[in-house]
């Protein structure tokens, strides 16, 4: 069992703590002294057998439990913790709701509808009503245009750049688009001179 709080993470099993914001593990005892419990006591010698690495794998493990059922992880949020997301082919076979983020070499991806994940339809611009690439939040002015990386959905009003060339959206696409923008002028966007 480990035990979180404010400045450490207790492990029963080991018997090891972490301070939290250090690198420092040691072995927390208790002494009993005529029969009476006295304060924790920190040991510096840690046993030459030491669960440290199971500790920290263990909370990943936690966390990542965590985000599975999180649908409301912001994009940039998701994107400064990256590793905290399943590996996309160690899902194959499992079911993911709509929201669910997943990771693959090329980066994350937003399941956009619940289905069941098929080897065959990894995510990519082929699969763009089941993936939607995450990118870095832009504030989608003409000052801070959206990077458009298809399969992406794009918005009335907001600014995107691709290949040099920055694009304003006349209209919601209402689904994950996988042209290039310079394909969609006229229906989507129009070019910003």
């Amino acid at each position: 069992m480990i035990v979180i709080t404010d400045s450490e993470v207790y492990s029963d099993s080991g018997r090891l703590v972490h301070r939290i914001g250090t690198d420092t593990y040691f072995v927390r005892c208790m002494k009993f002294p005529d029969d009476t419990v006295t304060d924790f006591e920190e040991v510096d010698a840690i046993p030459e057998r030491t669960v440290v690495p199971s500790i920290i794998e263990q909370i990943r493990a936690f966390i990542r439990s965590m985000t599975r059922e999180m649908t409301e992880i912001a994009d940039n949020d998701a994107l400064d913790t990256i590793d905290l997301f399943d590996e996309w082919d160690g899902l194959i076979g499992q079911t993911v709701k709509a929201g669910r983020i997943v990771r693959t070499v090329e980066g994350l991806w937003r399941v956009r509808q619940e289905h069941t994940v098929q080897a065959h339809y990894p995510p990519s611009i082929h699969t763009a009503s089941l993936y939607e690439r995450i990118v870095r939040e832009h504030a989608g002015t003409v000052d801070d245009p959206i990077p458009y990386a298809p399969p992406m959905e794009i918005f009335n009003g907001k600014y995107y750049t691709q290949d040099g060339v920055t694009y304003l959206c006349n209209r919601d696409s209402g689904q994950a688009l996988t042209h290039d923008l310079s394909e969609l002028v006229g229906l989507y966007v129009s070019a910003v001179e």
